[in-house]
């Protein structure tokens, strides 16, 4: 029999030495039943603010007079279904997405006979009214075979939790955090979510972690969360502001429609492709103030930034992927534990002691060569079990103790530097 989330966590929290991982999201109960309320960034709001509010409004206007077509409320509706007619999107070219000036998005979901619509809807539409077919056919211009799957209105929301959890009840994906598709960052980061409170759960239970790791959870999937929704919200004004150079002379077969496609063609190309080309959010992201990394007093960390990826093991930061001049790759020398990547001959037995002495699953794994050194910058780096770099240093530290109490979540609170120690 299905319990209800409040019923689920109300055993929970009577049954010593269990947790409970709310992952039921959205409109998460276990959230609610937490009292944790959700930070939202109004998307309309945001658009009218940063389009102009006389440039919101002559677009609107001028989509009514020419289509008839209502203003936005908010809502899309989604289609998503299967057809043997392999020309859907090939008459575009060879893509996956087909984003139209009018806001509707194309999505090829298997590079094959399965593709999801998305468009938005005027106010006042009843959705339950909607033929999906028709509505399918109307968007993309032609009659087709099709079997709808799944059809139904939804709202965008961009919106972080105000806490990821407490006690022994902790959150992820959706139930934390929703944005726009804009990015693919939704999944995306339920997933970081995932790998996140997994191996800090792992921790806990195992007995080698403390309470500090789900709090340094918390502050570390957080403040991704802020970064993709800043960036989801980034992309969708990007496409606000496709929408607002449509004219309905676009589709016209004379010389002023020629002209209007290339002038709008100059403005989407001036706009960029950033929302697929983000590689500093979906590689770069680092955790620069978690309590369960060791932090650096000195140097100068890598600049984030939305569109680059540098490479870096700069502490929090996630290691960059290399091949092995033997051609291995270092990420699957990584342990399911904690990994001591070793680039030169260190003596190390003091940080493996102090790691057995408080139950730390700690691996060496040496490694010598030139180009991956390079790349990791340190003779020594520690890998967290996320694949997060949790400690780096030239030479072993001088407190090992310390080093292995920070990465275990027994120090929090207090930035601080094992270069202190060493």
């Amino acid at each position: 029999m299905r319990r209800s989330a409040s019923a689920t966590t109300a055993r929970c929290l009577s049954n010593p030495g269990r947790f409970l991982a709310g992952c039921d999201g959205a409109g998460s109960r276990t959230r609610r039943q937490l009292d944790i309320g959700l930070d939202e960034t109004d998307l309309r709001k945001l658009v009218v603010r940063e389009l102009g509010l006389p440039r919101t409004v002559a677009t609107l206007a001028r989509a009514f007079r020419e289509t008839r077509e209502r203003p936005a409320d908010g809502r899309f509706y989604l289609v998503h279904f299967t057809t043997p007619d392999a020309e859907i999107l090939n008459r575009f070219g060879g893509v996956w997405h087909v984003q139209s000036p009018a806001g509707w998005t194309v999505i090829s979901q298997n590079d094959g006979d399965t593709f999801t619509l998305h468009a938005p809807l005027g106010m006042g539409t009843d959705a339950d009214r909607i033929d999906p077919r028709e509505f399918v056919h109307a968007r993309l211009g032609r009659r087709f075979e099709m079997d709808v799957l799944v059809a139904n209105a939804w709202t965008p929301r961009l919106t972080v939790a105000d806490s990821f959890g407490r006690g022994r009840v902790w959150l992820a994906g959706d139930a934390v955090h929703q944005v726009t598709p804009t990015g693919g960052y939704g999944m995306n980061t339920g997933v970081g979510d995932a790998v996140g409170l997994g191996w800090a759960l792992a921790g806990v239970l195992q007995g080698w972690g403390t309470p500090g790791l789900l709090r340094a959870y918390e502050q570390e999937r957080r403040s991704v969360a802020l970064r993709n929704r800043r960036t989801a919200a980034r992309h969708s004004l990007v496409r606000a502001a496709v929408m607002a150079t449509n004219r309905a002379e676009l589709h016209s077969e004379r010389w002023l429609g020629a002209r209007t496609r290339r002038r709008i063609g100059r403005e989407i190309s001036d706009l960029g492709n950033l929302e697929n080309e983000a590689l500093g959010i979906e590689l770069g992201y680092r955790y620069d103030t978690s309590p369960a990394v060791c932090h650096e007093s000195g140097g100068q960390a890598p600049r984030q930034t939305m569109d680059e990826y540098t490479p870096s093991t700069w502490p929090g930061a996630r290691p960059p992927s290399v091949l092995l001049a033997d051609g291995r790759a270092l990420f699957d020398l990584f342990r399911r534990g904690f990994t001591l990547l070793r680039f030169a001959d260190h003596d190390v037995t003091a940080f493996v002691g102090a790691a057995a002495e408080r139950g730390v699953p700690l691996d060496v794994v040496d490694v010598r060569d030139t180009r991956a050194r390079a790349l990791y910058e340190r003779d020594l780096v520690v890998v967290r079990p996320d694949q997060h770099v949790a400690w780096r240093g030239d030479t072993p530290p001088g407190d090992p103790l310390h080093v292995i109490d920070r990465i275990r979540g027994a120090h929090h609170g207090t930035r601080r530097s094992d270069q202190e120690k060493s």
